[in-house]
């Protein structure tokens, strides 16, 4: 199985288990379960209920990555990069597409990866992607009940020279993503495409 969607549906379990009303207990219950979850500390069991199981909640992507939870619409979006897609995930529908494109907007055909990849929230709690065919961070400008594949751009180049900008950076350290500082680490990063040109690989 993919490693990234593993670790999503990680992400996703645990999101699930942390809702401990019998409603939700009862439809989680009609899903796949595959392996375990091994406990080295016991203090994970104040975040994952002690028996909580990993559940397949969605299959089927070429490669997942990304996953972000909008708790205001107990909803989990992830991308599905080499299609160009973000899906969403509820309790009540499952899967759906959510936003396409969303990583590349140009209609000129091209190789490489090109949908979004790292998903997160501004501090405003609008959704930003990093965005592998564009060669941008952006926010999606529009709501998430009407998303649109309209998008603002946070970081994109630096000193004129175009960007391969790493959402990682701002997946790691969500409360500082969008300072000054972290917003002029991102847009540094254009030196690695002088490392390696292959078109959306970072």
């Amino acid at each position: 199985m993919n490693y990234r969607l593993l670790m999503m549906l990680i992400v996703a379990s645990a999101i699930l288990s942390c809702n401990n009303s019998t409603d939700t207990k009862m439809a989680t219950s009609k899903y796949k379960t595959i392996g375990t979850i091994e406990r080295i500390d016991p203090t994970l069991d104040s975040i994952i209920s002690p028996d909580a199981k990993i559940e397949v909640i969605a299959d089927s992507f070429d490669w997942s990555e990304g996953p972000v939870w909008i708790e205001s619409k107990k909803m989990l979006l992830f991308s599905d990069v080499p299609q160009n897609i973000v899906y969403k995930w509820t309790e009540e529908k499952g899967k759906e597409v959510f936003l396409t494109p969303s990583g590349y907007t140009d209609s000129v055909k091209r190789g490489g990866e090109m949908g979004s990849n790292g998903l997160t929230l501004d501090p405003n709690g609008q959704l930003v992607l990093c965005q592998h065919g564009n060669r941008q961070m952006a926010r999606m400008d529009a709501s998430f009940d009407e998303p649109k594949s309209a998008f603002i751009p946070i970081a994109n180049n630096y000193k004129g020279k175009n960007s391969i900008v790493r959402m990682m950076r701002c997946i790691t350290a969500p409360v500082n993503c969008f300072s000054p500082i972290r917003l002029m680490a991102l847009k540094s990063s254009w030196k690695t495409l002088k490392r390696n040109p292959f078109p959306g690989r970072v």
